[in-house]
């Protein structure tokens, strides 16, 4: 029921795992990434809570595959929905800005317990990722970095769709 702040210290990486793993859990409070603050594991950084506040940096090792999640962020509660792009004081919230925040292979939201994940069409990959993959109960979305927000077209997971008013002249995959 506590809060997890990581400050911004004199460290070069304020929580620095090396080439092992960074777990953060904040079990019914707030997990808080301060400004200028900087997370760091290469094998792996997980941030687990209902509520996340990101102003600082996330970073795990971009070497590798780019199918090799080395980012997740999930919340602790069974269930519990996850809202994109938009503030959303029920859900677990995350926008663009903090989105951007993370660095490293394939950063993985939600997991297969969690309710629906809404606002997917309000967000993109970040750039310092190769794939964002969105993670309910029910499906999975892989988002590419090349990939426009509006892909999904503002669906809730797990109901995207696609629309299309005219095309020619090529094949859609």
């Amino acid at each position: 029921g506590n809060n997890l702040t990581v400050n911004n210290t004199p460290a070069t990486a304020d929580v620095d795992a090396g080439t092992s793993t960074v777990e953060l859990v904040a079990s019914g409070g707030t997990l808080t990434v301060g400004t200028g603050a900087d997370v760091h594991g290469d094998a792996k950084v997980t941030l687990t809570a209902d509520a996340m506040t990101i102003n600082g940096t996330v970073t795990a090792a971009s070497t590798g595959n780019d199918s090799d999640i080395n980012l997740v962020v999930q919340p602790a509660s069974p269930a519990r929905n996850i809202s994109l792009g938009i503030e959303d004081g029920t859900r677990l919230s995350l926008t663009q800005s903090e989105l951007d925040k993370f660095t490293g292979n394939a950063l993985q939201v939600g997991n297969t317990s969690v309710g629906d994940i809404s606002g997917a069409g309000n967000v993109t990959a970040p750039v310092g990722v190769a794939k964002l993959l969105l993670v309910s109960s029910a499906n999975t979305i892989e988002v590419f970095n090349s990939q426009l927000a509006g892909l999904l077209a503002g669906a809730i997971l797990p109901v995207p769709r696609v629309e299309i008013a005219s095309f020619s002249a090529a094949s859609i995959s």
